[in-house]
């Protein structure tokens, strides 16, 4: 059984097929494997919403079982307006800063709360099966420390603020993490995915 994997990120796409890889009837796609290109309009307030969103999207155009998943980033001590929510990249509504803009814009938060503060993803995952039934979950992930004492490495594809985000039980940054700490990281994610898929198995 094929399930289309709603993302253009080939990165996200291998973490997907690693997740479902025990699944041996389950042939995760990419959207290019189809030839198709869909702009979805992400304007959900979650980022369950916005996999939701995606996995509709996807389904009206293909009438076949999709899955999708969003992000975001809440910091705990961060006041309402500086959360970045769905918008991580994002500073005071504008896009495409660089690196280096981003970074300070969270560094001079943290600094206005005391120096670091606990923050956590929360992933939303959504899926629709062969039968058109929709299914989603919202996942917080493992909290962890943003600190504005940054790691001495530089930064790891792309991730901006992992030269600040700080492992509370590996005691490593982010950039710092080997690839099974990474992955441990993602044990959560990769529980609740594996979940739901058992649930529905026999509708994809």
């Amino acid at each position: 059984m094929k399930i289309l994997f709603a993302t253009g990120n080939d990165k996200k796409y291998q973490l997907m097929k690693e997740r479902l890889k025990d699944f041996r009837d389950i042939e995760v796609l990419m959207p290019k494997d189809l030839d198709i290109k869909i702009n979805v309009e992400e304007n959900g307030t979650t980022a369950e919403e916005n996999a939701i969103l995606k996995v509709k999207a996807y389904y009206e155009k293909t009438k076949m079982p999709v899955i999708a998943e969003d992000s975001g980033l809440w910091v705990e001590k961060f006041s309402e307006e500086n959360q970045p929510g769905l918008f991580v990249k994002r500073v005071k509504g504008k896009e495409g800063l660089s690196n280096e803009k981003i970074l300070a814009h969270y560094i001079s938060c943290l600094e206005s709360v005391g120096g670091e503060s606990l923050a956590r993803y929360k992933t939303g995952v959504a899926l629709i099966d062969k039968k058109g039934n929709l299914h989603s979950i919202t996942i917080e992930e493992e909290p962890f420390l943003l600190t504005t004492k940054k790691s001495t490495k530089g930064y790891l594809d792309g991730g901006i603020l992992d030269i600040i985000s700080f492992d509370i039980n590996s005691k490593k940054y982010f950039n710092e993490l080997s690839e099974d700490e990474r992955r441990k990281r993602y044990e959560l994610i990769d529980k609740k995915i594996k979940e739901m898929i058992e649930k529905i198995h026999f509708e994809l």
